[in-house]
């Protein structure tokens, strides 16, 4: 004689004859966990594509605004351009621009003070 570890009749045979439980199964299989739905995540209600590029043309245009602009063209870039990237090339050229722009500075610098000690001779 078996007794059924779901109801606790006994019984003999393969299966309990009160909740049909077989014989052999002595520890139930435990009930799946539920799981937590996790919504895509939203930027600010705007459909972020990561898969976009920007053509020949569009190029173009970025480097022409650039040149006419300089680094408020770059800061255009970087604000609007959704394509990666763009992104990292107006990061990188607002860099070089900050750094030509100390140079230019420091060489103004060293021109200047040149001038006062030549003068001064």
């Amino acid at each position: 004689m078996s007794k059924c570890f779901n109801c606790g009749a006994e019984f003999e045979g393969g299966y309990c004859p009160e909740c049909g439980v077989p014989a052999n199964n002595s520890n139930p299989a435990p009930a799946p966990a539920p799981q937590a739905y996790n919504p895509p995540p939203v930027y600010n209600n705007i459909n972020v594509n990561t898969n976009e590029v920007t053509s020949t043309a569009g190029w173009f245009g970025w480097q022409a605004l650039i040149a006419f602009l300089g680094i408020i063209g770059i800061i255009i870039m970087l604000c609007v351009s959704r394509d990666q990237s763009a992104k990292n090339f107006a990061k990188a050229s607002l860099i070089w621009s900050i750094i030509a722009i100390v140079i230019v500075i420091l060489m103004l610098a060293l021109g200047v003070f040149a001038g006062i000690a030549a003068s001064e001779m």
